[in-house]
């Protein structure tokens, strides 16, 4: 009937202020009400609303309390009583007191209550005033006839006091733990179940992450009487920099993810030189000119003598993933910044573009997540 945070439910018993109280019924109340406001500048009353559910509380004696909850915490509700019943009168957005037990207190809230859920001989709406004392919520509550008179003689005194979420659950908290054990048996073999076959998608997907891309554009240059040429036999660059531009490709949705590689053969170091180093900068751009992803890098080769051979050491290729902004034509614009000209023969660049339909990596971490999760499920659920 109601939704609690701490699992409570009509029937429950429990102890609170050292007595012990049985959860009778319930109510869902909604305010729509005046609140007080100062500041340097002006002060008055602004409108708002607020819904809570009121459990109605009951000792062996007959005696009778309520616990209020929301979304921000429980209030605990005793009777008490006023030593000033004058009903206090509140004008709009003008200051107003109220008076109980030789003490005077601003009203801090006022309005409309209405009932929207409970029981039937539960007064339908009431008219209630507030003000606030050491931390706790002194109220008046007066019950209103339909057509919105104050039936004074039904006037009840509430003190509202703060209490934590654990002191409730503890409260209550054998009544708790068999309705959570009841909740428990009931679905564990079921999410227990799902959790197994959502597992197994998650290994299956991470499996085949890397089986799942297709190419969308390449580009091959080579290096050709210490020019740079592309399949067509165009001259390209010479020097120290280069620049060009990929095949433009579609992609047909928006987000589409990528995988841009771009691989460096040096062939032979020239003569004098011990390395040759490239930074690499790749952009990819929409029809619109727009760049949609960037990213740069340092492709270098090396060689040495030592006192027992030669080596060469060398970094040759770059891989990044990119994701396009919008659907269209795309294309990656490369450019190179060289340490030295590519005189010699043999060297050669290619750039890759595939089209990624699920990042493994990205997989691997959701799978590595869902166990932590499961495991953790396990254990909540084995309490």
């Amino acid at each position: 009937m109601f939704t609690s945070r701490a699992s409570l439910e009509i029937g429950f018993w429990g102890n609170l202020h050292e007595k012990r109280y049985q959860i009778v019924g319930g109510n869902v109340w909604k305010l729509d009400y005046n609140e007080y406001f100062s500041n340097s500048e002006e002060s008055g009353y602004t409108r708002t609303a607020w819904t809570y559910t009121e459990w109605i509380l009951r000792t062996e004696a007959n005696e009778y309390a309520y616990l209020i909850e929301d979304k921000t915490g429980f209030w605990f509700s005793l009777p008490f009583e006023a030593t000033d019943k004058t009903i206090p009168k509140v004008e709009a957005n003008q200051f107003a007191d109220f008076q109980n037990q030789g003490g005077t207190y601003p009203i801090t809230q006022f309005g409309f209550m209405s009932l929207q859920q409970g029981e039937a001989t539960t007064p339908k709406s009431k008219y209630f005033w507030l003000y606030e004392s050491a931390g706790n919520q002194y109220s008046l509550e007066i019950p209103l006839t339909e057509n919105n008179e104050l039936l004074a003689d039904q006037s009840a005194y509430t003190v509202a006091m703060p209490k934590k979420f654990l002191e409730v659950t503890e409260a209550f908290q054998e009544n708790a733990k068999v309705h959570q054990k009841g909740i428990t048996q009931k679905r564990m073999k079921f999410a227990l179940s799902v959790s197994r076959a959502l597992a197994w998608l998650f290994f299956l997907l991470y499996m085949g992450g890397g089986c799942t891309q297709s190419q969308v554009a390449e580009y091959r240059f080579d290096v050709k009487d210490g020019y740079m040429v592309d399949e067509y036999d165009s001259t390209k660059a010479n020097g120290e920099h280069l620049e060009f531009y990929s095949p433009k490709w579609m992609s047909g949705s928006w987000g589409a993810n990528y995988e841009v590689r771009v691989e460096a053969s040096f062939g032979a170091i020239p003569f004098g030189r011990d390395n040759i180093e490239m930074f690499v900068k790749t952009v990819i751009v929409d029809s619109e000119n727009e760049a949609t992803a960037y990213y740069e890098d340092m492709l270098w080769t090396e060689q040495g003598h030592d006192s027992e051979e030669s080596w060469t050491e060398s970094h040759t290729n770059i891989s990044f993933p990119a994701s396009t902004g919008k659907a269209g034509e795309h294309f990656a614009w490369i450019t190179i910044e060289r340490s030295a000209p590519l005189v010699q023969a043999g060297a050669s660049f290619y750039v890759s573009i595939q089209r990624t339909y699920i990042d493994s990596s990205a997989m691997f971490y959701a799978w590595i997540l869902f166990l932590i999760l499961r495991i953790g499920f396990w254990f909540y659920v084995r309490k």
